[in-house]
């Protein structure tokens, strides 16, 4: 597909609210629903990926080169780090939670990985980017089956008794990626400004609280809808600047460095003024030198669906 450097735009915008979130900045109390634009994106952008190129092979090829080094890299960190700084904790057993992209149902059934309970999202996206192109490719869904779908994974969710197993479980979260995958098909004739669904998003961040049955219900159907806006819509200049797409570029990275050096500064008593600007500032060095240095050279090697890069995490 045509990259459309907007869309980096919105991968930004999502992971500054993720940060400032776990920063427990004010005005960020729902910045958590930065994951659920991140799965919208990731649906649609892996669904056109996968109409311009349907050799299964190549895409897993694609996806482990794009998604494995820069996450072995922060796990080898890690690993090497929090055992001196964090002792008696079982960070090599977490470490491997993350790695494997189990820490969705570890999160959900048993509150670990700790350090690492961000890669709960990860393992979702993961699960996604192993079925849904077997699933693609078999069966070439229509919009009515993928709407139907969205429907389904909605009510799955809006079904399940508790917020915290709801939250963070692979077929719990799947009615965002979904919503991707229809989007993908969808041809706009008339198009439409995307600032209303920008808008959306950022009330969420502000007003969304933590753990409200509401935002399991309704809450994340709203942000969903609002991400679809904010994709298909006419986006403004702005979302373009050059800066604000080469952070989202970087956002990957910066998901997987932020959180262990945010909980670290968390538990050691800090502020949200120092854990934000701490830890986004060290985030986006280690990505941008991952990025760089790491990512960079897998990309660069022989490989195909090039397009796929600019699908995230």
């Amino acid at each position: 597909m045509t990259y459309q450097p907007h869309l980096d735009g919105l991968r930004a915008l999502a992971v500054l609210a993720v940060v400032a979130f776990h920063a427990r900045a004010p005005g960020f109390l729902g910045g958590y629903v930065g994951v659920d634009l991140f799965f919208v994106l990731s649906g649609y952008l892996i669904t056109n990926v996968l109409r311009e190129n349907s050799d299964l092979k190549q895409f897993y090829i694609r996806r482990a080169r794009r998604l494995i080094p820069p996450l072995a890299l922060m796990l080898i960190a890690y690993i090497t780090i929090f055992p001196i700084i964090r002792p008696g904790l079982p960070h090599f057993r977490d470490a491997a939670i993350a790695f494997t992209y189990l820490s969705d149902y570890a999160v959900a059934f048993w509150n670990e990985p700790d350090y690492l309970r961000h890669t709960w999202s990860l393992a979702v996206e993961e699960h996604f980017y192993l079925l849904w192109p077997l699933v693609f490719l078999r069966f070439r869904p229509s919009i009515k089956a993928l709407l139907i779908a969205y429907i389904v994974a909605t009510a799955w969710r809006w079904g399940w008794p508790g917020w915290h197993e709801a939250y963070s479980r692979f077929d719990t979260r799947l009615s965002g990626l979904i919503l991707g995958c229809l989007l993908a098909g969808i041809t706009i004739q008339q198009r439409f400004p995307a600032w209303p669904g920008l808008l959306v998003i950022g009330a969420a961040t502000a007003t969304y609280g933590w753990g409200e049955p509401w935002v399991q219900g309704w809450g994340f159907f709203i942000v969903e809808i609002a991400a679809a806006v904010a994709i298909l819509g006419t986006p403004p200049a702005w979302l373009s600047h050059p800066q604000l797409v080469y952070l989202g570029k970087l956002s990957y990275g910066v998901y997987l460095w932020h959180y262990p050096i945010t909980k670290l500064l968390r538990d050691g008593g800090a502020t949200w003024e120092v854990i934000l600007p701490v830890s986004l500032s060290a985030s986006v060095l280690l990505a941008a030198a991952s990025f760089q240095w790491l990512e960079v050279y897998f990309r660069s090697a022989p490989s195909p669906i090039r397009s796929a890069d600019q699908a995230r995490p």
